[in-house]
């Protein structure tokens, strides 16, 4: 039990936490680089634009021109982006002749997306109103109506 004044007002602070509790938690909570890398791979996903271009290219390796065209961005904008991606470490480039063409790292980045998308939809969306047209995966929506 802690005991300290602030403000002229007596504050008590109560240990609700047991040992044991304590222990467990501390022996799976992420270190201060840990939370940070955490932090900043999520961060990644904080842009729609980013979202759809990641979206895209989980779906087939394209080059810029093709994520432009079926992003509807312009060509400047997705390799803003791409930049952003491969210095993140998800997404990476493999040349073929004069084209470039982009894919994920790693496909548990996919999964990590749709998951997701999977807490929007049944948690966000569906209580409040239908997915509209064009929500990520289709397939993936569609496994996960219910």
């Amino acid at each position: 039990l802690i005991f300290f004044k602030c403000y002229r007002v007596n504050i008590i602070l109560m240990k609700i936490i047991d040992g044991a509790s304590k222990k467990e938690i501390l022996y799976y909570l992420p270190n201060v680089e840990t939370a940070e890398n955490l932090s900043r791979f999520f961060a990644t996903f904080a842009d729609g634009t980013r979202l759809r271009v990641i979206s895209a290219i989980a779906i087939k390796k394209l080059c810029v021109s093709d994520i432009a065209e079926v992003c509807g961005l312009n060509q400047t904008t997705v390799s803003h982006q791409l930049k952003i991606l491969r210095s993140e470490g998800i997404v990476k480039a493999d040349r073929q002749g004069k084209i470039v063409f982009y894919s994920l790292k790693d496909p548990k980045i996919n999964e990590v997306l749709l998951f997701g998308v999977e807490i929007v939809v049944k948690v966000l969306i569906i209580p409040k109103k239908a997915p509209r047209k064009g929500v990520f995966h289709r397939d993936f929506l569609d496994s996960i109506k219910g």
